[in-house]
């Protein structure tokens, strides 16, 4: 029982480490927007009035956000298959 809670111990760290690196390379608003949605609980309209922007900006920029870290991700994943083989 032990074992398995050092296993979780070290995936949740790991996962913290890639996610704050991923974070990282994203401008201060994505990075905003995405804290206020996804560890904040933020509603479009919340996180609009939060940074005085629109809802359709707040839109605009978690896609670009969120399109940065899928490519990101996509691209790690290559190079792990890759370096494997």
């Amino acid at each position: 029982m032990l074992a398995n809670l050092v296993v979780n111990l070290d995936g949740a760290i790991l996962t913290g480490i890639f996610v704050r690196t991923y974070l990282e390379t994203l401008s201060n608003k994505e990075q905003r927007v995405l804290m206020l949605e996804f560890f904040e609980g933020y509603s479009t309209d919340g996180i609009g009035e939060q940074m005085r922007i629109s809802p359709s900006s707040v839109r605009v920029v978690k896609s670009r956000a969120l399109n940065k870290l899928r490519k990101l991700m996509l691209k790690d994943a290559e190079y792990l298959e890759q370096s494997s083989q």
